[in-house]
Parts: structure tokens; C-alpha cells; sequence
């Protein structure tokens, strides 16, 4: 899923594009994240981006708390779930890179991105080409 993503990301037949899903933290902010530090963005700003989900759609676990009720779970168990904080983020981050050397490595390694795909990203979400 995520290279294929980042892939129709990389074709700029595609551009301009949205990325989202339904709380935007989990594919979302995992292949917005890997996208933008493969780009080369600085890490603290790609964490606060990632964080930015739960400043700006706050106490959404409140807002879904009616489809739970009556399904035995509690709304205080799966916080997590609609939660994106930045040590999330940032574990991830460090596990790719002790792993695969950082996102660009997982990218070629793990999800079958081509490294001329990743200047083609670079070209159309940097360079504006």
C-alpha cells in the first residue's frame, strides 16, 4: 500500500494529489512522513506535520463515542486510535532508520519504490517540475 502510493505520488501525470485516510495519522501520516523525508525535510518538521492531526481535529475519540456505545468497548481504550502523537512519529522514524537507514532505504528496500522514482517525486513536490 505504501508503494504504491508513494509511487502514483511519483508519477506527475498525478499532481497535484491528496493523500488521505479516515483519522489522516495512521497511512496517512506514514506515507506523507516517508514522502517528505525522503525529500530530505527536516525531521522535527515532519513529526510537528504528523502532530498536527490531533491540534486540529481534537478529542476525536469524544466525536465517535456514540458508534461505540452499546458495543461493550470504552471510548478510554481506544483513545490511541484517533490519537497522533509525536514520539509515535518519531519511534517509527528511528526504527526505519536503524533498520533501513532512513526513508528513502525503506522506500527502495521495502516497498518497491524505484530510486528514479524518488528524483521524480523530488521533481514534481520540490522542484515543481
Amino acid at each position: 500500500m505504501i508503494g504504491e502510493a508513494v509511487r502514483a505520488l511519483a508519477n506527475p501525470e498525478n499532481l497535484p494529489a491528496l493523500v488521505h485516510c479516515h483519522a489522516g495519522k495512521d497511512r496517512t501520516g506514514l506515507v506523507v512522513a516517508l514522502v517528505l523525508e525522503a525529500l530530505g525535510a527536516v525531521r522535527a518538521a515532519v513529526v510537528a506535520d504528523y502532530s498536527l492531526t490531533g491540534e486540529l481535529r481534537p478529542d476525536r475519540a469524544a466525536v465517535h463515542a456514540p458508534q461505540l456505545e452499546g458495543t461493550g468497548i470504552r471510548v478510554e481504550d481506544v483513545r490511541v486510535f484517533w490519537d497522533a502523537p509525536p514520539r509515535a512519529m518519531e519511534s517509527a522514524l528511528e526504527s526505519l532508520d536503524q533498520t533501513y537507514g532512513g526513508a528513502a532505504g525503506y522506500l527502495t528496500a521495502a516497498c518497491g519504490v524505484t530510486p528514479g522514482q524518488i528524483e521524480s517525486l523530488r521533481r514534481g513536490l520540490v522542484e515543481g517540475d
